[in-house]
């Protein structure tokens, strides 16, 4: 369980960032230089992050006046929050719904690790088993995973990309500061393709300690990535050069690459099927809505409390297992 705990935080942190005029002298270089200096210095983050995609699947069957569209639309939508405090707690919650051909499933899970001493209390709930769990461990073994959440976050800026890949982009730089959560910020937008996130699917494997992907899952993720279209917009406290928000907007990935796959996927397993003619059958994709917003303040986070819900969940969770034995 312990173990867990930890994998997961560090998996789920790392997936996965006052001036009343304008500086005419500031660039979009020099601003992205500033952040990523300004970042080196965090003590402590609160991110939020919301993600909404609907993935659109029509499926053709026939050809002509006999062709019959058929329409599935899978929604994937929620949102992923994450804290560590000045005094090195953490905090974590994820909710996401996946809906399906009018069917809807939800997961929620949340974690919590607060220092104690020379231990850490940790609790966590997954919506699966409806149970909240506790445990200690040790404080080196937390902090351990809390440094290197930390340390991420640092080399990506909150964004999901390195400082190389964050620096290579071209960003334009709006001409007046805009107001985002209550601060005053700058305001740079680009536009990014699968060239621009090269190899992050790596970084996502050693994450998990694996050394690449299946076959299978490297093609879909590269048919999906080839056509790749992401509006990002990245704001910046024009004061401290803190990010402040990002919004990514990938509704016009072109889906065509993924389509393809998925037809010759089915033309392979109508093959030999029947010994009649087979239906002709094709697929069309798209993504639309596919919009991922987070906010992120920073070095002002205060210490973490575990929610009455949680104690009583443990409390109830104990006294289930006590009556059993």
């Amino acid at each position: 369980m312990k173990k867990r705990f930890l994998s997961l935080s560090a998996i789920l942190g790392t997936s996965f960032l006052l001036l009343t005029g304008f500086d005419s002298a500031v660039t979009p270089e020099s601003i992205m230089q500033d952040s990523m200096a300004a970042m080196q210095n965090v003590s402590s983050f609160d991110i939020d992050a919301g993600f909404d995609m609907v993935l659109n699947i029509e499926m053709i069957t026939g050809s002509g006046e006999d062709a019959v569209p058929t329409s599935i639309g899978t929604g994937i939508g929620g949102n992923f929050g994450m804290k560590i405090s000045e005094d090195m707690g953490m905090a974590m919650n994820m909710g996401m719904d996946v809906s399906a051909m009018g069917v809807t499933e939800s997961m929620e899970m949340d974690m919590y690790a607060v220092p104690n001493a020379e231990a850490y209390d940790l609790y966590s709930y997954d919506s699966e088993s409806g149970m909240w769990m506790y445990e200690q461990a040790l404080a080196s073994e937390v902090k351990q995973t809390i440094n290197e959440i930390m340390n991420t976050l640092t080399a990506v800026q909150g964004s999901g990309m390195s400082e190389e890949q964050l620096a290579g982009l071209d960003f334009v730089l709006s001409d007046e500061l805009v107001t985002v959560n209550g601060v005053s910020c700058y305001e740079l937008k680009t536009t990014l393709d699968s060239s621009d996130i090269a190899g992050t699917e790596d970084q996502i494997m050693d994450l998990f300690g694996q050394s690449g992907m299946l076959t299978g899952d490297q093609e879909m993720y590269d048919s999906m990535m080839n056509g790749l279209h992401a509006d990002l917009t990245y704001y910046v406290a024009a004061d401290t050069k803190m990010p402040v928000q990002i919004i990514m907007d990938m509704s016009q990935t072109d889906m065509s690459a993924y389509a393809d796959m998925m037809n010759d996927s089915l033309a392979q397993q109508m093959e030999g099927a029947s010994e009649a003619e087979p239906v002709e059958t094709s697929v069309n994709v798209s993504i639309d809505p596919c919009m991922v917003t987070i906010n992120m303040s920073f070095n002002n986070t205060p210490s973490i409390t575990v929610p009455e819900e949680a104690i009583q969940g443990v409390q109830e969770s104990e006294s289930e297992v006590s009556s059993v034995n």
